[in-house]
């Protein structure tokens, strides 16, 4: 209770014996100013004074007999409603100055507790701009862009002097001076999308941070009006800034709520993973406080709590929803939502098996947010990796569109093109290595048929000036891992197709559900690999490795699971080692495969896989890797054959397998080995030397060009594995021989030429000079003409049987400039050899 108030506190109020109501609202306010600010105060605009309405209860003066209308009781503490007669003509009512007049003293202690509660929140508002203002980045006058423009084709690119250590927050990447590539496009694509809340799929590392910081940036308003100088400087020059219709309705114009949900990798509790999203939400509500004073007292109570992070489970469902029904009320102005890695703590309730709760709980506090919330909501952008929207996650909304990166829409704002990629590498002098980039890191396959880059192995590539797998160390596959190596015989029949730069043909499933993923739900694996950026789309919609970053994933996957270093292992085959390599196999077999591996139908299978990890290096070292081609009577196993003649090792390899077959009986014949050997380990020799006799029986050895052979008869038995080996030389071939020294000693007897011509000069078409030398796509050098009347019965390459038409070839001009100089440097200081036939 305020003190007692004094007749000197009041002022003379006089009104007419019947006033309109409205004037006695004014003439109170005029002495009570502060009684504005209640938040049941209906004031002169809306009051209705062509019809008011009765009261509820009559004048307590006159007991309703004047019948007419008053002050609503909402004016006074007690409620009381007094006429209009009463309040304006009743002796008592007309002494203002009795300290005994009931309204003007609840009237005058109303005004004076709303006058304190005024100035305090005035303080308070004026400490929170002075908190914001130091806090404010970058400063309040914006500084001018330090980035130049380049422009290639539909790509612009702001060419500062640095590349961004990663694709951030897009503020800080303008600010900083950093290089970046123009995506603001997509915010004319997101306004003009129909939907009225996105889904965007695209691999981790693809930009979609760094896109939706943009967003935020254009639309969110700014909590100071300076603020929207520095907005402009942001966007200036961009493509956004030709649509002046989009500036001028959407620029600044929407409250936006961003919300990131990384960071929950450690969250290895449901608890851990509740505990840091409340602290989320009270982070996010903390950017808000400013919407504080048009709170009513429970919504003030509720806001604070959560703010402070310590509330209920109905608050932290409808948190999200009454903050957009807040700035709403505040901005007047629907809310735009974007939601960052949306799926994100799925993933990781799923690899630490509680599931359940968390998609329980995310389903209800999306579905508050985005399901019929239209009053408060615009628009919605959600971005993630994997396609999980409609398995209860967000079944909610009915407006929901998802977009993969195989739909037109958005197909080039996540991810660069190739004009981008271009206008990039020319900036940073790189432009040389153009060809090089598309081998590692171009492949994947978008909308209308563009292929697009990996932003971030790019950076690091300009970072480093190295070719090498950085965006597989970002992380993000365990749960792929978990599942590769118990999949079934088909998923790894399919996955031996993919190591050997195949494609394949599988159904992409609309959604994900992490409850139907296990090691046999082989489609809804396929459907993860596509989506987190591990297989692309060609042009007939199979599934194939994008390029040779990620085929390195797949062979590190591999690799993994082998104990002993599969490169070692190699180089042992290569340098015909086979000792060391009939040593090294078996204990690598124990090692590296589980039981698990090897008790299933798809063990066959297995073995292969294995295989392959091991042997798959050699495609870095200019040697082809073939596995179950026809060759001679039959198909081998693996196959190994240099591409070029530039190699270290000039050695083919042939690999047979046997492996043990479920309720196979093995067969003891003490005849075979020594008896220092067990049952399996006979059979396994025997069946080792089985396959390398089939080898021979099988004329596996067509087409070998080298001079040097490997062949390995491996066979496989549960963990266990016996290797039988042996190295082959190639005698020459009498006949070509033979046509060669006929060849040179016509040459010799016409004076035409010398008689030595090096091999890597010579045509092994012709075994002759190379004349004009041209190239094929398998890197192998003929002489044009003798490659010409080649093909014109035999339609492949005279040395890798592929199939070849001159169209593909082109012109060798360093060796056609090496053979040229050899001859003029060299052979002059040769005397030709005379014979006398």
């Amino acid at each position: 209770m305020s003190a007692e108030p004094q007749a000197s506190d009041f002022k003379p109020i006089t009104f007419e014996a019947r006033p309109d109501p409205g004037l006695i609202i004014k003439s109170i306010l005029e002495h009570f100013p502060y009684l504005k600010f209640r938040n049941s105060f209906r004031g002169i605009d809306n009051y209705n004074f062509a019809s008011p309405q009765p009261w509820s209860s009559p004048c307590p003066i006159c007991d309703g007999k004047h019948g007419n209308y008053g002050l609503h009781g909402e004016w006074y503490k007690n409620e009381t409603e007094y006429c209009l007669t009463c309040f304006t003509s009743s002796n008592k009512f007309r002494t203002y100055y009795n300290h005994d007049n009931p309204a003007y003293t609840q009237l005058y202690e109303e005004n004076e507790q709303l006058k304190r509660e005024r100035a305090e929140m005035i303080y308070g508002y004026n400490k929170f701009k002075e908190l914001q203002k130091e806090r404010q980045q970058p400063p309040w006058e914006p500084s001018p862009k330090k980035q130049r423009i380049m422009k290639q084709g539909t790509a612009t690119l702001f060419a500062g002097k640095f590349i961004p250590s990663s694709w951030g927050h897009f503020d800080e990447i303008v600010n900083r001076g950093y290089t970046f590539i123009d995506k603001t496009s997509l915010i004319a694509e997101f306004i003009e999308c129909a939907s009225g809340v996105s889904l965007v799929v695209r691999p981790r590392r693809f930009g979609k941070t760094t896109n939706l910081t943009m967003l935020k940036g254009f639309f969110s308003i700014p909590i100071y009006p300076d603020n929207e100088k520095y907005r402009h400087e942001l966007f200036r020059d961009t493509k956004i800034t030709e649509r002046s219709c989009l500036l001028r309705d959407h620029f600044c114009k929407y409250p936006v709520i961003f919300l990131s949900l990384k960071g929950f990798d450690s969250c290895d509790t449901w608890l851990k993973m509740e505990a840091l999203l409340c602290h989320e939400l009270a982070s996010l509500y903390k950017k808000h406080t400013y919407i504080n004073d048009i709170l009513d007292d429970d919504e003030k109570l509720r806001f604070k709590k959560i703010r402070s992070g310590d509330f209920e489970y109905a608050d932290k469902i409808k948190s999200l929803e009454m903050l957009s029904k807040y700035l709403k009320t505040y901005h007047r102005r629907k809310c735009i939502v974007l939601i960052d890695e949306y799926d994100h703590p799925l993933e990781i309730a799923y690899r630490y098996q509680y599931y359940e709760e968390a998609r329980g709980f995310f389903s209800s506090l999306f579905g508050a947010l985005l399901k019929d919330n239209e009053e408060n909501l615009e628009k919605a952008l959600l971005v993630g990796v994997s396609r999980i929207a409609k398995s209860g996650y967000l079944s909610g909304p009915n407006n929901l569109n998802v977009f993969p990166m195989y739909v037109d829409k958005y197909a080039t704002q996540f991810g660069f093109t190739e004009d981008e990629i271009s206008i990039l590498l020319q900036h940073c002098d790189k432009k040389e290595r153009l060809n090089e980039v598309k081998e590692w890191y171009d492949g994947y396959r978008a909308g209308n048929g563009i292929c697009l880059y990996n932003p971030w192995s790019i950076n690091q590539f300009i970072d480093t000036n190295t070719l090498d797998a950085h965006w597989v160390d970002t992380g993000g596959t365990a749960t792929i891992k978990k599942l590769l190596w118990h999949s079934t015989k088909d998923f790894k029949n399919k996955t031996l197709t993919l190591l050997k730069k195949g494609a394949i043909d599988v159904e992409i499933l609309k959604d994900i559900d992490y409850n139907t993923l296990s090691p046999r739900a082989s489609n809804v694996i396929w459907t993860l690999l596509y989506y987190g950026g591990y297989l692309t789309m060609n042009e007939d919609k199979n599934l194939c490795i994008p390029n040779m970053e990620v085929f390195t994933e797949w062979k590190g996957w591999l690799n993994n699971r082998i104990s002993s270093n599969p490169d070692t292992m190699l180089e042992m085959l290569l340098q015909c080692n086979l000792t060391k390599f009939e040593e090294e196999l078996p204990t690598m077999i124990m090692e590296s495969l589980s039981y698990f591996d090897t008790t299933d139908g798809s063990v066959e299978s297995n073995y292969h896989l294995l295989m392959i990890g091991i042997l798959s290096p050699v495609r870095y070292h200019n040697y082809e890797l073939l596995s179950n081609r026809e060759a001679g009577e039959g198909r081998f196993d693996v196959r190994i054959v240099p591409i070029t003649e530039n190699v270290i090792y000039p050695i083919s390899i042939i690999m047979e397998f046997k492996v043990y077959k479920k309720n196979e009986k093995i067969i003891d014949n003490d005849e075979y080995g020594d008896e220092d050997e067990d049952k399996t380990e006979r059979w396994l020799r025997k069946k080792s030397e089985e396959a390398l006799a089939q080898i021979v029986e099988k004329k596996y050895r067509t087409g070998i060009k080298t001079t040097k052979l490997v062949e390995c008869g491996i066979a496989f038995q549960g963990k266990r594995a016996h290797v039988s080996s042996r190295v082959l030389r190639k005698e020459r071939d009498q006949g070509n021989l033979s046509r060669r020294c006929l060849r040179i000693i016509d040459r010799v007897n016409n004076a035409e030429a010398y008689p030595f011509v090096p091999s890597q000069y010579m045509c092994t078409i012709t075994f002759d000079w190379m004349e004009d030398p041209v190239i094929t796509p398998s890197g192998h050098s003929y002489d044009r003409k003798a490659l010409e009347r080649w093909l014109r019965n035999k339609p492949y390459d005279p040395q890798t049987r592929q199939p070849l038409t001159i169209d593909q070839v082109y012109e060798n001009r360093n060796l056609k400039d090496a053979i040229v100089h050899y001859r003029n440097n060299f052979l002059r200081f040769m005397v030709p050899i005379q014979t006398n036939m």
